[in-house]
């Protein structure tokens, strides 16, 4: 009978504590994921253009840049901010969102070898490359030997290093992930403003609040959103190539070493649009398909559109509320905006290789799902532009409305598009068009 009483009992136990250690291990799981964007512009040749919009994507008052770093830093290569770089491509809201049972601390450093981060939030201990000025402000100094304690080893020249760096990069150093579990602290109020329309819908996801504390006196508050956030510009291509033909072929050729998932082909024309989707494109391969003809609205289609986006970045590993929150970002430019482009998701070992990541304590999971935005001037749409500009005449105000109107329908890629159309125009026909560029950045012409 003691027998099968010890037997009884030490079963029970070694149950409790199985259950015990799977709780535990539960408990400390810890996810990273990620998702972001790279927009490109090219002609029907498949030749990526260097550009700069004309407007950028709105963000809000609070994020950080070249024109408001924070901590005395200034950067030589893009002092006036994102739109003040002409580049190859657009590295368009990235987002890391941290998954914890319990509150934890991480540090993050993200770099950018061939680009340069534009717009950032938090602040970040450091970014680069950038430098500081001679004299910090007194309060940020201040602040800094109060964080650090007033009887350690801390100088001038550590804060001035600590601002200052080299390389581009960006890195994040005490990142609090807090409880889910914490009370106020499970959904701490986040900053809003009136501006932001790409910023605010990412917030839309399970993920943990993440804070960093100020090392600016003038501000003493603590920073907290629900995900780290930075922007940038780059000179590099990405793996898909793009060609359209005049007869409205479009072909679409995979030209790196890893499969691309979750390719979608948008046209949008005068109010009315069409997509068509393929699954992946397998490395060294080549599809050619026609140019989908616009048939539908383009709120009709830009719903349809959305649901096959969220399927395919779930597929990539996203959450259903990041997939929803990514389409939900970027919905109005990707599908309604005038024009032809190409969306598909990058492999991660290729986002690893332009964005080299590195986490500490390391995630259990790391998951980043890159979409690729390939903005297409077809043959056609530049004979429409050449034709316009070329026939707006000074003394003719109806020729000038009509050109205004073509250029605007390239929005932000108005100037790449006149810089193709111009392109085998001597100086003297192209100077009017840039004027006209000008204002239809401006114009309300409909």
């Amino acid at each position: 009978m003691k027998a099968k009483l010890l037997t009884g009992l030490s079963c029970a136990l070694t149950t409790t504590l199985c259950l015990g250690l799977a709780a535990a291990k539960n408990r400390e799981r810890y996810v990273v994921h990620e998702w972001g964007t790279f927009t490109s512009v090219q002609g029907g040749d498949g030749k990526l253009l260097s550009w700069h919009p004309l407007r950028t994507s709105e963000l809000p008052k609070f994020v950080y840049s070249w024109a408001n770093p924070g901590l005395a830093r200034f950067s030589r290569s893009l002092s006036f901010g994102k739109g003040a770089m002409s580049s190859l491509q657009r590295m368009e809201t990235p987002v890391l969102y941290f998954y914890s049972e319990k509150a934890r601390t991480v540090d993050v450093s993200v770099g950018f070898p061939q680009g340069t981060i534009s717009e950032w939030y938090p602040q970040a201990a450091q970014i680069g490359p950038a430098s500081t000025f001679a004299q910090p402000p007194i309060p940020a100094l201040d602040a800094a030997i109060h964080k650090v304690g007033v009887n350690s080893d801390f100088t001038l020249n550590r804060f001035l290093n600590a601002a200052a760096l080299k390389e581009s990069r960006i890195h994040w150093a005490d990142v609090e992930v807090l409880d889910k579990q914490e009370g106020a602290e499970a959904s701490p109020s986040f900053l809003t403003d009136k501006t932001g329309s790409h910023y605010y819908a990412a917030r839309d996801t399970d993920a943990n609040a993440i804070r960093i504390q100020s090392l600016v006196r003038t501000n003493p508050a603590p920073e907290q959103d629900r995900f780290l956030f930075y922007r940038g510009v780059g000179n590099f291509s990405t793996p898909l190539t793009v060609y359209a033909t005049g007869d409205g072929t479009i072909t679409l050729t995979n030209t790196g070493p890893d499969k691309l998932a979750g390719l979608v082909i948008l046209n949008v024309s005068e109010g009315r649009a069409a997509f068509r989707a393929s699954k992946e494109l397998a490395p060294g391969k080549s599809e050619i398909t026609e140019l989908p003809a616009p048939s539908r609205t383009v709120a009709a289609n830009a719903n349809a559109v959305a649901a096959q986006l969220e399927t395919f970045l779930k597929s990539s590993g996203l959450y259903p509320k990041e997939a929803k929150a990514m389409v939900n970002t970027w919905k109005d430019s990707w599908l309604t905006e005038e024009g032809v482009r190409v969306l598909y998701i990058l492999p991660q070992k290729w986002t690893d290789q332009i964005l080299p990541i590195s986490i500490s304590p390391a995630p259990k999971e790391l998951v980043r799902v890159m979409v690729g935005r390939a903005e297409v001037f077809t043959p056609q749409a530049q004979v429409r532009l050449h034709d316009a500009i070329t026939a707006a005449d000074p003394n003719n105000p109806e020729s000038r409305k009509a050109a205004v109107r073509e250029l605007k329908r390239f929005g932000r890629f108005a100037e790449p598009a006149l810089s193709l159309a111009l392109a085998h125009e001597d100086q003297k026909r192209a100077q009017p068009a840039w004027a006209l560029l000008a204002e239809a950045a401006k114009s309300n012409v409909d």
